[in-house]
């Protein structure tokens, strides 16, 4: 529930509630039932987290979380991770940890092309989903120096 509540607050510009609940997210103890990576959970929130923070314009805060979980992920990719999760994940760290930088900065288009070229990877169908395509604007608006 709170990855819904982060995400349509996002979507709606309510960044302060975002941020709240990214936060409230994070804390969550594990799900002792479940067969997945708990770090997994708790980098998305992380990174939701950031998206708010660099939206509100504090992207040195941000930035320390996207400095932390980006290692992260990649580590995670050189030892074979992949999927469509995995493959939206990274896209989203490298996006957020974009924003979090000033326009002109060269490592900002380097993450956004990056993350672009993450997307391109998956499949026509995956490309099709309401998640993928709004992630996909999101950068492309980036790019384009509206966001």
């Amino acid at each position: 529930m709170l990855a819904t509540v982060t995400v349509a607050a996002l979507r709606t510009g309510s960044l302060r509630r975002a941020e709240a609940a990214a936060r409230e997210r994070h804390g969550l103890p594990p799900n002792p039932f479940s067969e997945l990576d708990p770090q997994d959970e708790k980098s998305r929130a992380q990174v939701t987290l950031a998206h708010a923070m660099a939206l509100q314009g504090r992207a040195d805060e941000a930035r320390q979380i996207t400095t932390l979980e980006l290692p992260r992920y990649r580590a995670e990719q050189k030892v074979g991770a992949g999927g469509l999760s995995f493959t939206k994940d990274i896209s989203y760290a490298l996006f957020v940890d974009a924003l979090a930088r000033p326009a002109g900065d060269p490592v900002r288009a380097a993450r956004l092309a990056e993350a672009m070229k993450q997307l391109d990877s998956l499949s026509v169908e995956a490309k099709g989903l309401l998640d993928i395509r709004e992630l996909r604007r999101w950068i492309a608006s980036a790019q384009s120096g509206a966001a």
